[in-house]
């Protein structure tokens, strides 16, 4: 109970966290200035690569029993000194070069590393005491607190300045709304103990949050150095929107996966309820994230003209990968089942590299097609790895032809809406061109995917937990 509990907590605080930067993102679409929109992007990618590192080795220590909390507290706090140190470095060089706005970004930033690296080991003791409420009213209060002060300060005419200020509210906000629930002040320690072990610990779990990090912001960086700040916040603010969809049902339905893999003891149990309840995940899902897409990019460009045409197009582009992160996620659950920990990390890494690559050739064309070569060459490998994966077992033909099938509607719908944005009088803006786009994706599901959903949920059916079987387990 205690660790349902924890787990619906840590959800309810990423939840948050979706809504408040999706608030953040409306209020810049409405008020920022793109270029200046977009060289806060890049520099907060920058900030987050140090932030999501911070705390590797020491936060999974502490949550394992393996690490004592006081040297993982000393040696997180020491690391988060240090990137303060560099991020103040990187705010030097920015303000020399005249970017005022990245300067301040970078600040925050390093404010930040030295609040994390003090409350990391806090962070974990509380989640492995199973006291995620801490986390909930700390985080929570920092989110809102950058809400607020980003909306407010961009409706008073300060423009992605008052982006910078809010990050830097919602770093001392979030550390002292923390030292408060934890009943104590979280002060930097400088005691260092067993260096070498917790920095072999930081080196072997860094990889997997540079992964993250290269997934979700890296992109900023590429864009920005290849094209320019502006066309690095066009990608920024379409990643926003799609993140937040994808945080809410992607993080539930992933978290859901592996609580059902993991109830069913025998290895073809747990396979055979994810081969025959994907599908139905991979369809359901990619028509609600592409018909989310298709509201977003058709308001960004009806409220803004063609100010932001090019992130509405990304939006689009972006969603094709929806039904891959859907089997990404299946597969997350199926091989962590397994404990096949080396070939999910191989997984992995292909899906970060691939995507890179495809963003980097995308970036030498446009902006647009940087957001359609990662998602599309994500699919592929993605694809590959399922069959991979799964192609000894008999429904694999079935997951993969769904996921081929749903992915070619969204890539269908991305096509017919560039071309709808350039081409048709009106373009997106228009409402006859939203409803006749819209009946094209209602069309193309009804033919491709919608006549297989009966037969995948009958087929599921044994698979489904009911209350008598629910009962039947907690009465063993």
């Amino acid at each position: 109970m205690t660790d349902m509990r924890t787990g619906i907590l840590l959800s309810l605080t990423r939840i948050w966290m979706s809504v408040c930067g999706l608030g953040i993102t409306v209020a810049a679409v409405t008020y920022a200035d793109p270029v200046g929109f977009g060289l806060f992007a890049i520099a907060t990618s920058i900030g987050l690569l140090f932030c999501m590192v911070l705390g590797s080795g020491t936060h999974e220590g502490v949550l394992a029993r393996t690490v004592d909390p006081d040297e993982a507290h000393a040696f997180a706090s020491v690391t988060g000194l240090v990137f303060a140190a560099i991020l103040v470095l990187f705010a030097l060089a920015s303000e020399r070069a005249g970017t005022r706005v990245m300067t301040l970004t970078f600040l925050a930033y390093a404010v930040n590393c030295v609040g994390w690296g003090a409350s990391n080991a806090a962070d974990a003791l509380a989640i492995r005491d199973g006291r995620a409420s801490r986390i909930l009213i700390s985080t929570g209060a920092g989110d809102t607190v950058n809400l607020a002060v980003s909306v407010a300060g961009l409706v008073a005419g300060y423009d992605v300045y008052a982006l910078a200020l809010a990050k830097l509210a919602q770093s001392v906000t979030q550390y002292l709304a923390f030292s408060l629930t934890c009943g104590r002040p979280l002060l930097p320690s400088l005691r260092l103990r067993n260096v070498r072990r917790h920095a072999v610990g930081f080196a072997s779990y860094s990889l997997p949050r540079l992964s993250g990090w290269a997934e979700s912001y890296a992109a900023d960086i590429f864009i920005g150095a290849l094209l320019s700040p502006v066309a690095a916040g066009q990608f920024r603010l379409a990643a926003r929107f799609t993140a937040a969809f994808q945080a809410v049902i992607l993080n539930s339905l992933n978290l859901v996966m592996i609580a059902e893999t993991g109830r069913r003891s025998a290895a073809a149990l747990k396979t055979a309820w994810i081969l025959r309840t994907t599908p139905l995940a991979i369809v359901l899902v990619g028509f609600a994230g592409t018909g989310f897409a298709l509201v977003v990019s058709t308001s960004l460009v009806r409220f803004k003209g063609d100010v932001w045409i090019d992130a509405a197009m990304i939006v689009l582009w972006i969603t094709v990968a929806t039904p891959a992160l859907v089997a990404n996620g299946a597969m997350i659950a199926l091989l962590t089942s397994r404990q096949a920990h080396r070939r999910l990390a191989d997984i992995q890494v292909s899906r970060l590299l691939g995507g890179t690559l495809g963003l980097i050739g995308g970036a030498l064309i446009g902006t647009v097609a940087s957001a359609a070569g990662r998602s599309l060459v994500n699919l592929c490998v993605t694809g590959a790895s399922l069959w991979v994966v799964m192609r000894r077992q008999s429904h694999a033909r079935l997951l993969i032809s769904v996921l081929a099938r749903q992915s070619l509607v969204a890539v269908a719908l991305a096509v017919a809406g560039s071309a709808v944005a350039h081409a048709a009088p009106g373009g997106l803006a228009a409402p006859l061109n939203f409803a006749a786009l819209a009946g094209l994706l209602l069309v193309l599901q009804g033919l491709l995917t919608f006549p297989q959903l009966r037969t995948m949920w009958r087929e599921a059916a044994p698979f489904r937990p009911t209350a008598a079987r629910q009962r039947r387990q907690l009465a063993r």
